[in-house]
């Protein structure tokens, strides 16, 4: 089977647990772009964190950001799909995670600008503040939240954040999607609340559709939670060695972790070698 795009995740995927994409991983990207072949970014991330991997990987890299939110042909370009949150949800899950002692982050609409609010409180991701301040308001998020917003974000540890996530599926089922997956620092996890509609499943099936690909000729790979779907639906879906066991389970294959260049060794096995 020949495939003509390939979906990988970032964190525990793309990049090492140094949080680097490695030589082998570059060159295996570069080759499959060479080849006509569409690489695209699934990841949980923003454009601000999507941003770290395009710039070592290529502004041109295909996006699926935040859970599956926005979908854009690259880093450069506006966003051909973006799926916002309604006012009711996103107030909701402020509330409930100020509540439960979070700090949580709420992104604008991304065709309004690129602006983050959040509270006055400290935050666990110092770094990711101090790469582009100018982005960040400081405001009380209960009265800023009175309009559709993109997604409500808090960090934390992962048995925390996927208590509260249990509590806020039961409150918002069918509202918001809840997805809390790894953060690429530490122990560090992050709890994300998009529209109903966000994966990363249902984004690849939008980006294959958008290209005329269908959904045999696409692989995907990944490690975490928040990629179950998206390897399962897949025509060849790939786990990484790191992999939790639910990914595992909906894989086709497994190849080595993400400190072992897996997502290499995925692309050189069912791309290059075709």
């Amino acid at each position: 089977m020949s495939y003509r795009m390939v979906a990988i995740d970032a964190d525990g995927t793309f990049v090492n647990g140094g949080d680097r994409v490695t030589p082998r991983v570059r060159a295996a990207v570069a080759a499959a772009k060479a080849k006509g072949v569409h690489v695209v970014l699934a990841t949980g991330r923003s454009y601000d964190g999507a941003k770290l991997l395009c710039d070592d990987l290529g502004h041109d890299l295909g996006l699926i950001l935040v859970n599956g939110a926005v979908l854009a042909e690259g880093l450069d370009e506006p966003p051909f799909a973006h799926h916002m949150l309604s006012t009711e949800a996103g107030r909701y899950a402020v509330e409930h995670l100020l509540e439960a002692g979070y700090a949580p982050f709420v992104y604008e609409d991304p065709l309004l600008g690129d602006r983050i609010a959040m509270g006055p409180g400290e935050t666990l991701m110092p770094r990711f503040i101090a790469e582009r301040p100018e982005a960040h308001h400081r405001c009380d998020l209960l009265a800023w939240v009175d309009h559709p917003t993109l997604v409500v974000v808090a960090a934390g540890d992962e048995q925390g954040l996927k208590s509260v996530a249990v509590d806020l599926r039961a409150r918002l089922d069918g509202q918001a999607a809840v997805v809390p997956a790894y953060y690429q620092s530490g122990d560090l996890w992050v709890l994300t609340v998009v529209n109903a509609r966000c994966n990363k499943a249902a984004a690849l099936v939008e980006w294959a559709h958008r290209h005329g690909y269908g959904l045999d000729q696409v692989m995907a790979i990944g490690d975490g939670d928040n990629d179950v779907e998206m390897v399962a639906e897949a025509g060849l879906g790939v786990a990484m060695g790191n992999a939790c066991a639910a990914v595992l389970d909906a894989a086709d294959v497994v190849v080595a972790d993400n400190d072992h260049d897996g997502v290499a060794e995925a692309i050189e096995r069912f791309i290059l070698a075709d």
